[in-house]
């Protein structure tokens, strides 16, 4: 599975792991103990922006409300900024993907300055027809 695929089917169940737990977590479950380390520290850091924004409307304009008129211009910046820099992590996140999929020779990973991957999974099929 996916270690994106694993953070997301497994939530916040790591919320409560201990450091000694740690230690013991498969490559897939530190992989997305660590997606969801990176995804709350992300969140936490966009819920500030509001009130960071509201703090500056009410020195510049003197209300705090979200909608001053003369700062429009500066929350569509912010606005763009913040969905450009969301964009470019799942722009870049999906690359890698294409890239770890990819690059299973040495020549290819060699290439993308990656280490040669075996295939994810082996798919063997047995076909066979019997005359009645």
């Amino acid at each position: 599975m996916h270690s994106l695929h694993a953070c997301l089917i497994i939530g916040r169940a790591f919320a409560l792991v201990t450091p000694a737990a740690v230690a013991r977590l498969s490559l897939s479950e530190t992989q997305a103990l660590h997606c969801l380390q990176a995804i709350e520290d992300l969140v936490k850091k966009y819920k500030t922006v509001g009130g960071l924004l509201r703090k500056i409307e009410e020195a510049v304009s003197g209300t705090n409300n979200g909608k001053a008129p003369q700062l429009a211009g500066y929350y569509a910046y912010w606005e763009r900024s913040i969905f450009t820099a969301l964009n470019t992590m799942v722009l870049n996140a999906m690359r890698t993907l294409v890239t770890m999929l990819h690059a299973r020779s040495a020549k290819k990973a060699a290439a993308a300055g990656l280490q040669a991957r075996p295939p994810l999974f082996k798919v063997n099929t047995f076909c066979s027809a019997s005359a009645k």
